[in-house]
Formats: C-alpha cells, sequence, structure tokens
C-alpha cells in the first residue's frame, strides 16, 4: 500500500463529518431562523450551495432543519442531511442529525473542506461542538458499488491551546465485535515550528473496508475491493511531508490486483499483510516490520525467477518452468533504508512457497539480507531506461515525465 494510501486511511473517520462541522459554524455566527438567510450564511461559510427545504423550532431553544443539501458548482451534489436539531449550550452546540448522506466520488472535496475550514480556522470563539447522527452512508453513482454504512458516530470538536481538535467515534455495521474506531485530528500552531496536523486512527476489534478511499486515492483500489484494516495509524501532517507509524493488519488483499494490476508478473490470492512496525519520516518509509500469508492461489514462472535472481532465493528448478498453483504462502520481512531481509514461515526448512503437493517452490535466501532496491528490481524488469535511484535523483524523477519501462531480452533468466 502506498505513502498515500496509508495516510487517506487514517483520515477515512475524519471524512464522515466534514458538512456537520461546517454547519455548526454557520449556528455560532447565525441567529436567523430564515431559511434564506441561514442558507446565505451556510453557502458563505462553506464556499459551497446550501439549501435547506426547512427551518423551524422544534422546542424552546432547538432549531430544526430539514433536507439540507450541500452542492459544488463544478462537482455538483457532496452530501444530504434528511434532518439536523442544532441548540445552543453554555460552552457551544450541539447537533443532532439523522440520515447523512455523502457522495463517495466527492471525499476527496470533502476531505478538503473539513482540513481548511475548521482544522485550520477553528477559534476558541467558536466554542465546543459535540455531534451525533445514527446513520451515515457513503453513495456512489455508480450503482455496482455497495453503499458504505456507519451508526452511532460521535464526533466533539473544541479548541486548544495551540489550535483545534477533533475526537470521535463510530461502528461499522458489519463488524461483528461490535467495537467503535476511535479517531482523533488535532492542529497544532506554535511560534517555535511552522504548523502541523497530527491524525491517529485506532480501530480497536473492528475493521475498516478499504473501499471508502478509491476515490480519494486511486491506488487504494489495488488492494482489492474486499480488503479491509484493523490496528492503529498515527500520521503528522507537516510542510515538509508526513511523518507517522503504522502497525495493523490488512484482511483480504487481492494479490492479483495489487501485483499483477501494476507489474508485469502473475501473482493471485487473497493474503494477509501484517504490518508489526512501520515508521514513516517526510513522506518516506523508514524501517518496517512484518509479514504475510496466503493460503491459497497462483504466481507467474517469471516472478519465481526474479525471486531467485534478485532476492537470492532458491528455487526448485521445476517451479521455474511455468506458471505454479500454491497452497501456502507465508513469510516475515523486515526492511530499512538499506537492507531488506526475507524470511520462510511455511516450515522449518525456511519454505517461503508450497506448491500443491506441499513441496518448496521457493527458500529464504541463504544470506541474512539484501539491498532495498532489490525489491524493486524484483517487481519491475530491467529496462532500457536504467538511472541511479538516490536522495538527490529523486526530486528529479518526481519532476519529469516518466517512460514506461520496457522489458530487456535478458532481465529474466
Amino acid at each position: 500500500m502506498s505513502t498515500k494510501g496509508r495516510i487517506v486511511l487514517c483520515r477515512l473517520g475524519f471524512l464522515l463529518f466534514c458538512v456537520l462541522p461546517t454547519l455548526a459554524v454557520g449556528v455560532v455566527i447565525a441567529r436567523s431562523e430564515s431559511k434564506d438567510a441561514w442558507e446565505r450564511q451556510l453557502s458563505a461559510e462553506l464556499g459551497l450551495s446550501v439549501t435547506i427545504e426547512g427551518v423551524s423550532r422544534s422546542r424552546p431553544g432547538v432549531i430544526l432543519f430539514s433536507k439540507v443539501h450541500v452542492r459544488d458548482s463544478e462537482f455538483g451534489l457532496l452530501a444530504n442531511i434528511e434532518k439536523a436539531e442544532v441548540a445552543n449550550h453554555d460552552q457551544g452546540v450541539v447537533v443532532v442529525a439523522s440520515q447523512v448522506t455523502l457522495q463517495k466520488g466527492q471525499l476527496r472535496e470533502i476531505h478538503q473542506l473539513l482540513h481548511d475550514r475548521v482544522l485550520r480556522r477553528w477559534e476558541a470563539a467558536n466554542g465546543v461542538v459535540a455531534f451525533r447522527a445514527n446513520e451515515l452512508r457513503l453513495t456512489s453513482a455508480d450503482s455496482t458499488n455497495p453503499v458504505e454504512k456507519f451508526t452511532d458516530a460521535i464526533c466533539k470538536i473544541s479548541p486548544t491551546e495551540q489550535g483545534c481538535r477533533i475526537a470521535f467515534s463510530f461502528r461499522s455495521p458489519d463488524n461483528a465485535s461490535g467495537e467503535t474506531v476511535q479517531c482523533l485530528a488535532e492542529r497544532k500552531r506554535t511560534d517555535s515550528r511552522p504548523p502541523s496536523t497530527g491524525w491517529m486512527i485506532k480501530t480497536g476489534g473492528a475493521a475498516i473496508r478499504c473501499s471508502v478511499l478509491s476515490e480519494t486515492i486511486p491506488s487504494v483500489r489495488h488492494l482489492g475491493s474486499n480488503c479491509r484494516f484493523n490496528g492503529m495509524i498515527w500520521v503528522e501532517q507537516t510542510g515538509d511531508g508526513y511523518n507517522g507509524d503504522v502497525n495493523g493488519r490488512f484482511i483480504n488483499v487481492d494479490l492479483k490486483q495489487l501485483v499483477s494490476g501494476q507489474f508485469p508478473h502473475k501473482m493471485e490470492g487473497n493474503a494477509q499483510f501484517e504490518l508489526k512496525r512501520a515508521r514513516f519520516q517526510n513522506g518516506r518509509l523508514m524501517d518496517a516490520a512484518g509479514s504475510l500469508e496466503c493460503q491459497q492461489g497462483a504466481i507467474g514462472s517469471e516472478l519465481l525467477a526474479a525471486a531467485t535472481e534478485n532476492l537470492r532465493m532458491r528455487s526448485a528448478e521445476r517451479s521455474l518452468a511455468a506458471a505454479r498453483n500454491f497452497r501456502n504462502m507465508n513469510m516475515s520481512f523486515t526492511i530499512n533504508q538499506r537492507e531488506l531481509a526475507i524470511r520462510g514461515q511455511a516450515d522449518n526448512r525456511g519454505s517461503v512457497l508450497h506448491d500443491a503437493m506441499q513441496q518448496p517452490l521457493l527458500i529464504e535466501a541463504s544470506s541474512p539480507t539484501v539491498d532495498v532496491l532489490a525489491l524493486v528490481r524484483l517487481l519491475v524488469p530491467s529496462s532500457n531506461y536504467q538511472v541511479p535511484l538516490t536522495e538527490q535523483t529523486a526530486p528529479i524523477l518526481g519532476f519529469f515525465p516518466l517512460p514506461v519501462a520496457e522489458r530487456t531480452r535478458h532481465s529474466i533468466r
């Protein structure tokens, strides 16, 4: 999974309440009960078009909004809120909403709105805002994509000495454990360093579907539509990039989409990818340790040959002749800025991969480590375009357009 994919994964919970916080900002500022006045106030605050079908007082001190629609002039409909009760209290505002629907295809714009209009602009004068939503849905214009549902969503926005904090929790109906996902976002502004935003998500016994991220980070689609994440992610976003830590499991990773969908190699199967630790600094992976396990699948002969050539693994000659079905792939790994180490866990002989007859297809390398770039050479075939990858060349490669790699005749023996 890409760095951006991990970063955006930790923001999942915060996407869920991006419209409601801006609604509360209008509540703090505006006091008119006129529907037109509320529409003008909220539209100005959001920088979007807001229409409200009804505004009334449901009881003393409580304003009821019905059928709130939020649109963008370029992207169209962003969100619908069936009902929202808004009440002032001594420290701020309480919002109780029902049937909140967000458009999955607009999550990128909604997320940017949350960061810029809430985290960066919230002041002590706005007070504390608390939210509760009985149900929140993510829908798609594509009718083949399922509706993502979340329940028992609770959110609290509050000013801090250095900025703003958002803390909330929610439940996923397909989570058998019933545990809530705990999330936190905090904006810090100090005189000694540039402003930064910290994001944290802790799923506990629950798991989050990675498919909800596919509209904001297209590379997440390579994990497969059924992939879920269980664990904890912390990321600090600064002007220089991203720093953070990840530990957890990616469940039901589609190896065909992850490998064959991006590289000229055959790999099939549903795997479990576990990160015991992964540390990032300025947007780059510094070190990680984890494991990969898949009970059944298929692997191409060229990928087997590339593993023996680049990772120095040992392989039976028969396994290099054609694509092979396998029954057990199990390995652990460690990686840092210099070295990569892979250890086979399929049996006590150090096997990484077994065939259908439980015979080894790949066995761990006899040397303890290989160069970290060996993993790149494994996945991307040798090409006529050879450029050294260093700290000096990386920024240049990120600027110029890149050609498509063409396999050389002697790339894999």
